[in-house]
């Protein structure tokens, strides 16, 4: 009786949320995974270790390491600079981190060297960094402040403070002239990135905090603590959304945005579905962690880190 339960079980969640794939390759770095970055067959992983690990897609093998130097918690213990979030552009690779009394600090690592661009002494509370060109950046703040930074002059172009609530993620639209963006309100804006324009703004789709966000093509996807998976269609201003039984931690589209993914349990499962049917198509299991990065390298392959020292390499059928 238990085994035609156990069987019953499995043919129901197979129904539900598709075939279950487990990772086909794995990639280990040093320290808990907070960002990765895929560019030109390298992972550039940013670490709760204050490392940079550059991984090559083929031989897993790490190729690079950068180690950031130590740093001073308010109860003056040595620890190590977390970093939040990394880039790589021909400019080099950016790197957003923690600094002393828990400022953040933004390094430029280019030919073997850190070139120190915001440090303590600018009293930052920045929570993402990414590059717009590669002599231009824009910074998260958690106030919601949103800032694009000129990497040549060290200067601020302009600041807008987007909502009042706190701060949560970001995303670019594929020509980088707009940005998407997500806070604790469940609010979601569209800021030109010329001139920090409010150019959009949604509502009523997610109803508490986005935790993150993507946009490919004309489709931008949100993960909600409502539980909820967002959609938003850029190009006839129409919402949708997902539901589901646990909080979404992640999400990520496919490059032609025919394809969504999310962490939907607390087992860490990621769903790959169909973004104009909504259909869940593929169940991605095996791993340990909360998630905290998907990323599709193409239609096929989609990579999944979580907040451990593993990435999870997934094919899809």
């Amino acid at each position: 009786m238990l085994s035609k339960v156990i069987v019953f079980i499995s043919l129901w969640s197979i129904a539900l949320f598709g075939a279950e794939l487990h990772p086909v390759k794995n990639y280990k770095v040093h320290g808990n995974i907070n960002d990765v970055v895929y560019k030109s067959g390298k992972l550039y992983v940013g670490t709760s270790e204050g490392h940079v690990d550059v991984v090559d897609r083929k031989s897993a093998k790490i190729v690079q390491e950068i180690t950031l130097s130590k740093i001073k918690d308010f109860m003056g213990d040595t620890i190590d600079s977390e970093v939040f979030s990394v880039d790589v552009s021909k400019a080099g690779i950016l790197i957003l981190s923690q600094d002393f009394d828990g400022y953040s600090r933004l390094d430029l690592y280019k030919n073997g060297k850190l070139e120190h661009l915001i440090s303590k002494k600018d009293k930052l509370y920045i929570v993402k960094a990414k590059f717009v060109a590669a002599d231009k950046v824009l910074l998260g703040q958690l106030s919601n402040v949103y800032t694009l930074y000129d990497l040549k002059s060290k200067k601020h172009i302009w600041d807008v403070q987007v909502t009042t609530s706190k701060f949560s993620d970001f995303a670019f639209d594929d020509a980088k002239k707009r940005v998407a963006t997500a806070d604790e309100s469940g609010v979601m804006n569209i800021v030109s990135l010329k001139d920090g324009k409010i150019l959009r703004h949604y509502e009523g789709v997610n109803r508490d905090e986005v935790f993150k966000i993507d946009w490919k093509k004309h489709l931008i996807i949100t993960a909600g603590k409502d539980k909820r998976v967002g959609l938003y269609r850029d190009d006839s201003y129409t919402t949708s959304y997902k539901d589901y039984g646990f909080f979404i931690y992640c999400v990520a589209l496919s490059k032609d945005a025919k394809l969504g993914a999310a962490s939907i349990n607390d087992n860490n499962d990621v769903v790959v579905f169909d973004t104009s049917s909504k259909e869940d198509k593929y169940k991605l299991v095996g791993n340990k962690s909360k998630i905290t990065n998907i990323i599709f390298l193409n239609d096929k392959e989609v990579l999944v880190a979580a907040n451990n020292n593993m990435i999870n390499l997934f094919k899809l059928p």
